[in-house]
């Protein structure tokens, strides 16, 4: 079974080409549009996006020894207490009376509704371990067994040799079997009804090759391992989905195997279709083993899967009491947030705080920041993800060229880079060696230069090879100047906002692009209408500065627009039924990510995501603030150097755009 591809979105050329075309008749369009209409209208060629956002969130999971309700609970309320967001927790294998016949014990989870129910009240997601595997000693076996719900090997059998797993001895269940398939979701059921949001499907599909010629009476001819693995992980994601479009899985892309001393082999495990929030595999606890989930990942792109993360740390058990160091755990903290998926869990220990010595906070401070950085991205991913879904792509965009044949099962592990773009705006170079201080790296080609995501102070030229320090909890991460960027923010550990932004959208452009052309971006949403944002920047004649639009289609969210490496004489906002000249404050700083030259009043509480349309804004509540700032010495963003001089930035928000808004910056200097 597939799931249907939805038609492909018009190319992003005509997107942009048909902006620009529109933008000259937007502000009149504004002001003569009727009360009570909205003028920006939602453009109706962008498909919602094919899964739920919380593919995009900070997932966490304990190994099976440890995995119990009372370690679970306590497990998401330490990261909370170290204020580190959570939004999926993975309870791992052994969680039932049997494998895989998904009844819970009640003797590790006495509540597993309550559990599930008290996770969904702190908006994490819960998952549950799973495979396709009936163990002999399961209290489901022998039905199975009677009823003929196995696959067959070659002799036909109808209940075959079992096999020997890292979980015992099972047969593999026949999913091209419509009543074996039916019997297994009703399983399922046991605990979809309870609210569970999908499971991690691991890979026991691979198991298949120990029978020869295996076959079903429902396939014809003989079941391959691409049948049989498509079958079942097709059969968990779209049964989920049924019960719960918001469901997921979290399954396998490409995962690899070594042979020999530089060789491996690389299977693709699921189906394209099915992963949105894919892992590759389990790695040792090391550099070489980050070497390999970042050679996974590669593969995993270079295949067209969507998107996927890896075991921050590894998965497998290391020596010493915590079983990897904290080094270690940074480093692939780093590059887990720049993935789509960041996820840790294994064995012995990955919880950041356990590797601070007494009196210090550097890796839980650290880890707390890539958690910021990686739900900053959220609406990026989920917008990154739609397209690549549609255009049959990753979101993962390795710089090293493809190999000849990325489809070949045996490939060398032989990569002249691990750097790679996340979606067309983000580049990234993880740091995958012990005790390094330094990378070296060749951004891509951009007229305009690259930010340093961690860094907002420093620009970089493209097409040119760059020597940068890395200090430990960041990672090379470079945003593309002139892009509009959109950006999820809650915290202040990025300098892009602060608490007083959450629920809001913030549009970021860093170093506007004043040539007179338009520059979109999609706002793809899974569950509301998509929305798309642009700005066009037209020089001033006179040499008074840049004028500057900035339109959103309806989006049912504020917008807080920041445009840095800038700066402005006055702004205006319209939002398609009025229109407010804004207050523009001074300083050295915006005080969101600086010491304020006056005094700041942040804006009220986050709106809702959905405003009624009795509770429209006036035309005075259009502005909460705007704010243009000039550099000065002594400001930084983590990690910057101490003194290191500020850059100029214009912020406007919170502008309500439940019927759209359009925000006009002039006297815009860059």
């Amino acid at each position: 079974p597939q799931a249907s591809v939805p038609p492909r979105m018009r190319s992003l050329s005509v997107v942009l080409a048909a902006a620009g075309a529109a933008f000259a008749a937007a502000w009149a369009t504004a002001a003569a549009a009727p009360a009570g209409r909205s003028a920006f209208r939602s453009p109706s060629s962008l498909a919602a996006a094919p899964y739920a956002p919380w593919a995009h969130h900070h997932w966490v999971w304990l190994s099976s020894d440890q995995s119990n309700q009372a370690n679970v609970t306590a497990y998401v309320e330490e990261y909370a207490a170290h204020n580190i967001t959570v939004g999926a927790v993975d309870i791992d294998s052994m969680w039932s009376t049997g494998v895989n016949n998904f009844v819970v014990d009640t003797t590790k989870f006495p509540d597993m509704k309550g559990l599930v129910d008290q996770m969904h009240a702190k908006s994490v997601r819960v998952i549950l371990w799973a495979t396709s595997m009936i163990d002999t000693d399961s209290p489901n076996y022998a039905e199975a067994a009677a009823k003929g719900y196995f696959v067959r090997n070659g002799l036909n059998e109808s209940t075959p040799d079992p096999i020997k797993w890292w979980h015992g001895h099972g047969i593999l269940l026949d999913y091209f079997n419509p009543e074996a398939t039916a019997w297994w979701n009703s399983q399922l059921d046991l605990v979809l009804d309870i609210g569970v949001d999908g499971f991690k499907t691991d890979g026991t599909d691979p198991f298949i090759a120990e029978y020869i010629f295996p076959q079903s009476p429902y396939h014809e001819g003989v079941v391959t391992y691409r049948d049989y693995a498509d079958a079942y992980y097709g059969s968990f994601f779209n049964y989920s989905r049924e019960r719960n479009p918001e469901a997921l899985i979290m399954s396998r892309p490409v995962d690899s195997f070594n042979l020999f001393d530089g060789v491996s082999a690389y299977l693709e495990f699921s189906p394209r279709y099915a992963v949105f929030s894919g892992w590759v595999g389990d790695q040792d606890p090391t550099f070489p083993g980050l070497v390999d989930a970042l050679g996974n990942m590669l593969h995993s792109a270079w295949r067209g899967y969507v998107g996927f993360g890896s075991d921050i740390g590894g998965y497998r058990s290391g020596h010493g009491q915590l079983g990897r160091t904290g080094e270690l755990l940074l480093r692939w903290a780093a590059v887990g947030a720049f993935c789509s998926l960041m996820e840790n869990g294994g064995d012995k220990e990955h919880r950041p705080w356990k590797f601070d010595a007494p009196g210090s906070t550097l890796h839980v401070d650290a880890y707390r920041r890539l958690v910021a950085a990686h739900y900053e991205l959220e609406q990026y991913l989920l917008t990154t993800g739609a397209q690549a879904f549609e255009s049959n792509v990753s979101i993962m965009r390795p710089i090293m060229p493809m190999p000849a044949d990325p489809f070949g099962i045996i490939q060398p592990d032989d990569y002249t880079t691990f750097d790679y773009m996340l979606g067309p705006d983000y580049f990234v170079s993880p740091v995958y060696k012990a005790n390094a201080t330094n990378a070296t790296f060749t951004l891509p080609p951009n007229p305009a230069g690259w930010f340093s995501v961690f860094d907002r102070t420093a620009t970089f030229p493209g097409n040119r090879t760059t020597v940068v320090q890395a200090p430990l909890g960041t990672i090379p991460a470079f945003g593309r100047r002139g892009a509009l960027l959109p950006l999820h923010v809650s915290t202040p550990l990025l300098g892009n906002g602060d608490e007083a932004s959450a629920g809001a959208l913030t549009l970021l452009v860093h170093g506007p692009r004043c040539d007179g052309s338009a520059v979109s971006a999609e706002l793809r949403a899974f569950d509301g209408p998509s929305a798309l944002a642009s700005y066009v920047c037209r020089s001033g004649a006179d040499g008074s500065g840049a004028t500057m639009d900035v339109q959103v289609s309806p989006l049912g969210r504020d917008v807080i627009v920041i445009v840095r490496d800038a700066q402005a004489s006055a702004v205006e906002v319209r939002d398609g039924e009025s229109t407010a000249a804004c207050s523009l404050a001074r300083g050295s700083s915006h005080p969101v990510f600086g010491p304020a030259a006056v005094p700041y009043k942040p804006a009220p509480a986050p709106m809702p995501a959905q405003r009624q349309a009795s509770e429209a804004p006036s035309a005075q509540g259009l502005c909460a603030s705007a704010w243009s700032s000039h550099p000065a010495v002594g400001e930084s963003g983590l990690p910057a150097a101490s003194g290191a001089a500020s850059v100029a930035e214009v912020v406007v928000g919170r502008v309500p755009a439940d019927r759209g808004a359009h925000i006009r910056i002039t006297g815009v200097i860059a």
